[in-house]
């Protein structure tokens, strides 16, 4: 069985790249909150949210892009984005109000 969740990360000094495959949902929204807090924490310029292979996201999975976003919105020097987005996860971003937050 495959997992639910996959998260590739590839980071250079300047940006991180989190390729998100699969469903982001309460069980699997930790596994993303982590992989998140771990590239802040890393403090790259950028770090990039690759959808492009994700099939779902629900409100835990925004809660994680909410909360990453409020913790680093005060730093000048790091921006965090999602891009790719599947219809799907573009329309329920959008419907909770934080796609034009997120995307570039």
């Amino acid at each position: 069985m495959e997992p639910a969740l996959t998260i590739e990360v590839t980071a250079t000094e300047a940006c991180t790249v989190l390729v998100v495959t699969g469903e982001v949902d309460a069980a699997t929204a930790p596994q993303l909150a982590e992989a998140v807090a771990s590239a802040i924490d890393a403090g790259p310029a950028e770090i990039e949210l690759d959808c492009a292979a994700m099939s779902f996201i629900d409100s835990s999975g925004i809660r994680v892009l909410i909360d990453a976003w409020d913790r680093i919105k005060d730093r000048a020097t790091m921006q965090i984005f999602v891009t790719n987005l599947q219809p799907g996860p573009e329309r329920i971003l959008a419907i909770c109000g934080v796609h034009d937050l997120l995307t570039r």
